[in-house]
Parts: C-alpha cells; structure tokens; sequence
C-alpha cells in the first residue's frame, strides 16, 4: 500500500512535470489521445478476458471458490465469438498467471458464495466495463440504465444492490492494479488518463445503479402507500358493516327475563370480534316456566355469525310448540338446519325448567356439557348435564333423547360454550371443565354476577397475555328451592 502510494505520488509529479514541459515550450501542444486511450483499454481488458475464458475451457485451475461451469461452456464460446475469437483450447498456452477477472472472482469469494447463477451474474458487471470502452459494443450493453435496470428487477439475477455495488468497486480496483503493474511503467501519463477513465466509468455506473434503485424503492414506496390506503379503505368499510351488524345481531340476542326470589339468571356474552357465532336465548313462558338455549356455531368471527341468524331463526319457529319438549324441539332443528349450513355444524343444548314440578328436563346435541352446582353444603355434588345427541345440521335422522332431573333445595345451572373451557395458556395447558368447576367452587358469592366477574378474573389469570381464540357465552341460572310456591 505504501509503496502503490508513493508510485502516486511519481505519477502526480511526472504530470506536472509535463505540463511544466508543455507551458515553457514554445508551439509545442502535449495532447493526449484519450480516443485512443480508450481503445487501448479495451483491447487491454478484452486480451484479460479472452485469457480468462480460455483457460476455463482449457480445463486449467480456476480457484477453490469457483464451481463446476461445464454447463455453460456453449455460453462461453458464444462470447469468444462476440469477441471474435475462433480458437477456444490453445495448445501449449501458458495459463499459470492470473487475470484481472480471475483475482477479481477471488475478491468476490471473500463475501459471496460463488454460484454458477452468481458467477454469470457478476460476468455481465465485467463486460459492462470492457464494452463501456468501444462504441462497437453488443445491443444487450449499448444502454447503461438499462443494464443497471435489469441488474435490479430481472428474475435471472440473484445479485442484490450491495452485490452489484461492491462488485463495481473491487472490479474498479483490481483493473487500476492492473494498470499500475503493467502500463505505468512503460507510460505513466497514459496511466493517469487510463486510470481516470476507469473512474468515471465507474462513478458513472455508480451514480446510475443509486438512481435506478432510488426510483424503484420510491416506486415501491408509492405503490406500498397506494395499497396500503386501500387496505385501510377496506377496514373502514369492514369495520362499518362490523358496527351494523353487531347493532343487528345485539337486536338478535335478547335480554334476560326478569326474575323473583325463586331464579336469577346472570350471564356473560363476549364475541372474538364485533360479532360472533354463539347463540343463547332465555325465556319465561308463565311464571313457573323457562328455558334456555345455548349453541355455538364452529368456526367463530364473521363466518359463524353469518349462519347465527338461520339458527335463530329454527330455534324460534319449533319453541312455542316443543317449549318443555327439548329431545323434539332439537330434532326438528336439526331436520331444519341440515344442508343449509354447508360444512359447519352447531353443537346446542336446550333446557327446560318447571319451577312448580321441581325439575329441569333437557337434551344436549353434542354441546360441552352443562352443571348442576349445589349452593348449599360444604361437599356439594355436582350434576351433570351430559351430551345426549350428536351436533346439529350434520347428520340426517339423527337421534336425540331427553334427561330429567328433580331440583334440589339451592342449586346453580352452568351452561356455557366451548370458548371458556378451551381458553388456553402459554404453557399449552387448557382451562378445561375442572377450571370452570374450581372457579365456581372458590366463589364465595351466591349471587350471579359476582361469581361471574370471579370466573372472568380466574380465565385472566390462567391464560396471562395468551390471545384469545373463540367467542364466549356463559350463563348461570340461579334456583332457589326453599322459595318454591306456586303463583
């Protein structure tokens, strides 16, 4: 480096020297040829090139970064022919030296791995340097943007904008060596023109290949905005039939009935999104007798609460006339819903409850199944509501039956969907049935909100910042038996 350094320097002083030379001459013009020069060049790198190719198809030792290229040995003599040359294997040519390009390839395999795409790929950089010195140049080179433009956005090239960049700098270097070691010495001022015409070739190339990518990244950038303000278009819009069809589908989910002494109802309804596909209804036929139903819908978000309304639909046009017959009503929803509902299915439980007969009579299509928790005792027996059905709108005659149970003195019902028990943590672990149940059974509070606001902090507690994946619908049915009288 030192010694590349003060060859510099002589060069620079020589220069001087000459112009010095040329100012106190009298009608004597030093004029250099840079046409020529130019020429020169490109000669100089074409003989580099030539030798190059040569003794690739020779056989000769390349470098251990460099791959098998048989393949493309055609290609190669393709391009003798471009340079017009007609002797591909030279007998008894000397290839022990390296050439420019050779020790430029080794440069390139310090920071890239050299692959048969890569190696053509870097070629194209080289011959942009040879034919950036003739006017005789191939169609494919005559038009430097467009060189640098298909470096960039072509498919076949797998070089990146850092590749082609640094590949021009040590490619610029290595031919300035070259020149060095073998020009000056013979001719230092048409190493100084040489050397300067290799730099502005290379600052032209340089200042292009930013160009060229400042305007695609722009390019990309305005596009990038462009989608992105559709996306947001598209939001807004989503979100709006969102709204309408949460207000819509809130209309649809009826509020609870008004309760005495003798049963409260509590629950807790929270779609994924704005919407959602769990269905419940509560209701009170005279005063001893009410239902409820629950069903989920599988899948959850927009495509089960599209179907939400079909199902509401069913369940309200068989109520009136199967109210305390859950096993008919059931079946005559799912000869309903079958082949309306495509490839989903409704898992669904009804419940019917007669305050003055003291029971609860039920039928569960395929739904997690409910409980019955006794309010009362220090060891309370827990009753549950079993499925007794296969789910809904998937299988034709499918059979279903009722269950009965007599009420005890204080009990609580537990209905609830399939969002609540598959609420999952980071630990893969699932909240389940028993977290429902220890949930209830740590409730201090026999009033139903309040042990729903502690089976929400429980679910929080368990599933930490984990997302949610489902809708969740959760109702109690508080019944107290030491109230019972008939009215």
């Amino acid at each position: 480096m030192v010694g590349e350094l003060n060859f510099e320097v002589e060069m620079f002083l020589s220069k001087l020297s000459l112009l010095e030379v040329k100012s106190e001459t009298t009608g004597i013009e030093l004029t250099i040829n840079k046409k020529l020069t130019r020429e020169n060049l490109y000669e100089f790198l074409k003989d580099d090139l030539i030798f190059f190719l040569q003794k690739i198809l020779s056989g000769a030792k390349i470098s251990d970064s460099f791959p098998d290229i048989s393949t493309i040995h055609k290609d190669i003599i393709q391009i003798l022919k471009e340079l017009g040359v007609y002797v591909y294997y030279p007998v008894g040519k000397d290839f022990a030296k390296t050439s420019i390009i050779e020790r430029w390839y080794t440069q390139l395999s310090k920071t890239n791995a050299l692959t048969l795409p890569k190696i053509i790929n870097f070629f194209d950089i080289y011959r942009n340097r040879l034919y950036s010195l003739t006017e005789k140049c191939p169609y494919e080179f005559s038009d430097l943007n467009k060189i640098v433009r298909k470096m960039l956005k072509s498919e076949n090239y797998e070089i990146s904008f850092e590749e082609i960049y640094s590949a021009e700098h040590l490619l610029r270097d290595e031919i300035l060596f070259a020149l060095l070691r073998q020009i000056a010495p013979n001719n230092r001022l048409e190493y100084l023109v040489g050397k300067e015409i290799i730099v502005d070739l290379s600052n032209q190339f340089i200042k292009i290949l930013h160009q060229e990518f400042s305007d695609d990244l722009k390019k990309d950038l305005n596009e990038q905005k462009i989608v992105a303000d559709e996306i947001i278009k598209e939001k807004e819009t989503i979100d709006t039939e969102f709204k309408l069809a949460k207000k819509l589908q809130t209309k649809t989910l009826q509020k609870l009935p008004e309760t005495d002494e003798r049963i409260h109802f509590s629950l807790w309804y929270s779609p994924l999104i704005h919407v959602g596909g769990d269905y419940y209804s509560v209701n009170q036929f005279d005063t001893n007798e009410y239902s409820l139903f629950l069903a989920d819908i599988s899948g959850h978000g927009i495509s089960a609460a599209m179907l939400l309304n079909t199902v509401k639909i069913s369940f309200e046009k068989y109520l009136a006339t199967y109210k305390d017959r859950p096993e008919k009503l059931i079946r005559k929803m799912n000869d309903e819903l079958y082949g309306k509902i495509g490839d989903n299915f409704v898992t669904a439980i009804y419940v019917y409850i007669n305050l003055k007969k003291k029971i609860i009579r039920y039928c569960n299509a395929g739904h997690p199944k409910a409980f019955l928790y006794p309010l009362t005792g220090s060891r309370p027996k827990v009753r549950f509501l079993r499925q007794t059905g296969k789910v809904l709108g998937i299988f034709q005659k499918a059979n279903f039956r009722d269950e009965e149970l007599k009420l005890q003195e204080k009990e609580r019902l537990i209905i609830y969907t399939d969002g609540i028990s598959e609420t999952f943590n980071h630990s893969k672990q699932m909240f389940g049935e028993r977290g429902i149940l220890r949930a209830f059974s740590n409730s201090d509070s026999n009033n139903g909100e309040l042990a729903i606001e502690q089976m929400k902090d429980n679910l929080k507690i368990f599933q930490g910042n984990y997302p949610v994946e489902d809708d969740r619908c959760l109702i109690l049915c508080d019944i107290n038996n030491q109230k019972f009288t008939e009215k």
